[in-house]
């Protein structure tokens, strides 16, 4: 009989290593233009209440280390679209870095489904930040405020809901049979 738990317990370990690859060989703009458009749905609200301009001009590089995957995310209000993606499969290929936020995925897709706050992320060394720490703390406590609920479409808030449910099984597991 088939165990959707046992198979997810063999492949959540291998899935950095295959993404991985695969993104050193897929083209980046469109995962450029889909998570420009998500960022600017998610932050609609802040950045209508101005409460993102103090991310204006600077460039906050989000790492997704155990992927190879980093996110150089601006914002120029002048600008006929004010937020501005670029991915890189390197952490030094942008021209500008103001501050780096680095996790593995596993951590994010938690903190996005708000299973863990970032605070607790980042006391637990999960979530680091480099660079100009005020602006990173600043970054980190604009994440914490939203509502990621609220502000994700429905069918994309119960993926990352499944994905978290599986992370978090894959982590009982894995704790549990590196216990004695």
């Amino acid at each position: 009989m088939f165990d959707i738990k046992r198979v997810t317990h063999k492949v959540i370990p291998k899935l950095p290593g295959w993404t991985k690859t695969g993104l050193k060989y897929s083209p980046k703009w469109p995962m450029e233009q889909l998570s420009q458009q998500l960022l600017k749905h998610v932050f609609s609200d802040q950045l209508e209440a101005g409460e993102l301009d103090f991310l204006t001009n600077t460039a906050v590089v989000i790492g997704f280390e155990d992927i190879g995957l980093f996110m150089q995310v601006t914002l120029q209000k002048a600008s006929f679209m004010p937020l501005q993606v670029k991915l890189s499969c390197e952490p030094t290929g942008f021209a500008k870095c103001d501050v780096q936020l680095s996790g593995n995925t596993e951590d994010f897709f938690l903190m996005i489904a708000q299973r863990v706050d970032p605070d607790t992320l980042f006391f637990r060394r999960k979530l680091r930040i480099h660079g100009d720490t005020e602006l990173g703390l600043g970054v980190k406590n604009l994440l914490d405020t939203v509502d990621m609920p609220a502000q994700l479409p429905s069918r994309l808030l119960a993926l990352f809901n499944q994905v978290a449910e599986s992370i978090e099984a894959y982590q009982t597991y894995a704790s549990a049979k590196s216990s004695p």
